[in-house]
């Protein structure tokens, strides 16, 4: 399969990339269209589809290096900003394939999701009630919330609902 052809497959999703992936001598010649596709939200309509983000994850688990796949995604998540619209299906995306690397074990994931729900914690407390900032910041939030929730379970959910009970009880929300 030539580049272009895996590249409009991965924005398919059906799968041919996987397979060609698998039957291919040598892999390397589509690393980096698989960290194109990390970077990106490739779903026509994600709201429908869902993110690819497992697809691109098991894309590239193909590979020995998680950090050449990793470090991007997250030095994209801590840039983004809470902009709403198409931007926060990028922000669950980003979320979803840190959550794949993270379940795998790889630290720097985790980290960058754990230290990506502290920043909107705190930009969230101090935003007024009622804005846009405010609602902007909570969406993206509560996405981090069930991340971080079938990352680690219901301890990870005792601990959310403590911080957001803290909330409340300030009227941030």
């Amino acid at each position: 399969m030539t580049k272009s052809e895996f590249k409009y497959a991965m924005q398919r999703g059906l799968g041919s990339c996987m397979l060609a992936l698998e039957s291919a001598r040598d892999i390397e010649q589509y690393r980096d269209l698989i960290l194109w596709g990390c970077q990106r939200e490739l779903a026509f309509d994600p709201q429908c589809e869902g993110s690819r983000a497992r697809y691109l994850y098991e894309l590239a688990a193909h590979f020995g290096d998680e950090a050449y796949f990793v470090e991007p995604v997250v030095a994209a998540l801590k840039k983004m900003r809470s902009t709403g619209g198409r931007q926060l299906w990028l922000f669950i995306h980003y979320c979803e394939i840190l959550l794949c690397f993270a379940e795998a074990g790889n630290a720097a994931a985790r980290a960058a999701l754990y230290e990506k729900y502290d920043a909107l914690y705190h930009k969230l407390r101090r935003a007024h009630r009622g804005s846009r900032t405010c609602d902007l910041v909570r969406d993206d939030f509560e996405t981090l919330c069930s991340i971080l929730t079938s990352l680690d379970g219901v301890d990870r959910f005792v601990s959310i609902a403590s911080d957001i009970g803290g909330g409340l009880k300030k009227r941030i929300y």
